[in-house]
């Protein structure tokens, strides 16, 4: 009689790693780019990541691979850069639709930042010279 394979420690690792990093599955799943249910599926067990989504999920909340697979992890909140700090010590206090709409905001400003620095398509016709 074989003994059981263990369970992988990739479910509950990624489900408190995105709690720290403060993440809902769907926003988990629009930085990694998959979908919603694909999230849920890992961190249920009933789905084992491939190394590129691993690799995905690991930089979108912020860890390494390894703290993804890790046996008996402590839990460790991630270091802040000072910017993130900043903004963080600068809503503290706010209630939750208040950062829910300050986040909205910022990613339209995100959104249409990203939308004015694409390069503008070259105009048809013979470079030089002008129609008539």
């Amino acid at each position: 009689m074989r003994a059981p394979a263990p369970k992988s420690p990739i479910p509950q690792n990624l489900r408190r790693l995105r709690l720290v990093a403060g993440l809902k599955q769907a926003q988990l799943a629009e930085l990694a780019d998959v979908t919603d249910a694909t999230i849920s599926r890992i961190e249920r067990g009933r789905f084992a990541p491939s190394q590129d989504l691993l690799r995905r999920l690991a930089h979108a909340v912020r860890a390494t691979e390894a703290d993804l697979v890790a046996r008996n992890m402590t839990a460790k909140k991630p270091t802040l850069r000072a910017a993130e700090a900043r903004l963080l010590a600068s809503v503290r206090g706010w209630d939750e639709p208040a950062i829910d709409d300050l986040v909205r905001a910022l990613q339209l400003i995100i959104a249409a930042s990203l939308r004015s620095v694409r390069p503008a398509r070259k105009p048809s016709g013979s470079p030089g010279r002008a129609s008539r």
